[in-house]
């Protein structure tokens, strides 16, 4: 049964009125003091907790809050009711909080009113989806791409001047040929080599 289904639901759907609509042995008042002062938990937290249980107790009791009997509840009923959320679109976060809103209920029950087990333990919280990467802007990525793909290697090396023809060449000079023609030292020194022969 959907929750939207429940006849009565709005006549209790409201944080302030669930003091006076619900039954004695649900320990509403101290539930809430429980929340707000041993365990320091916000206004707001304190209000959508309560919340939480009230559209539980909507869901079980189909509309009679006053048939309410903590101790009849087990986690096929709770599951039943998270079913029921998801079927209705409920968000998984709002699923998760709504799980550990009754984890803490029936924690509360056990600990102060010797309930002899948390029916809500067992359920499973629901995943939160994974954040998506940020995404790289069209242009960024064509600029990427472009950088890295073979062809603009190419095109960047084809873009350089080739190199010079004189920048090949060594800077310092080449030795120069040997003469062809005798130096004059050494027609001297044949000359004076024929005077002693003769």
């Amino acid at each position: 049964m959907l929750l939207s289904e429940c006849p009565e639901f709005s006549e209790f759907s409201e944080f302030s009125e669930f003091s006076d609509i619900f039954p004695d042995c649900m320990h509403i008042k101290e539930y809430t003091d429980y929340l707000r002062y041993e365990l320091a938990r916000s206004p707001h937290t304190v209000e959508a907790y309560t919340r939480d249980l009230a559209q539980f107790i909507a869901f079980a009791t189909l509309g009679h809050p006053e048939d309410f009997d903590p101790s009849a509840i087990d986690t096929t009923c709770i599951r039943r009711w998270i079913a029921s959320l998801a079927l209705e679109k409920e968000a998984p976060a709002s699923l998760r909080r709504k799980t550990q809103s009754l984890r803490a209920y029936f924690r509360f029950l056990c600990r102060r009113h010797s309930l002899k087990a948390n029916p809500a333990d067992d359920i499973i919280l629901a995943r939160l989806p994974k954040p998506l990467p940020d995404m790289i802007a069209d242009p960024d990525m064509l600029r990427i791409l472009s950088q890295s793909s073979p062809e603009s290697s190419e095109k960047s090396k084809s873009s350089q001047p080739a190199p010079s023809s004189q920048s090949s060449q060594p800077s310092h000079p080449a030795p120069s040929a040997p003469s062809s023609q005798p130096s004059q030292t050494a027609r001297l020194r044949a000359t004076r080599a024929q005077r002693i022969l003769h």
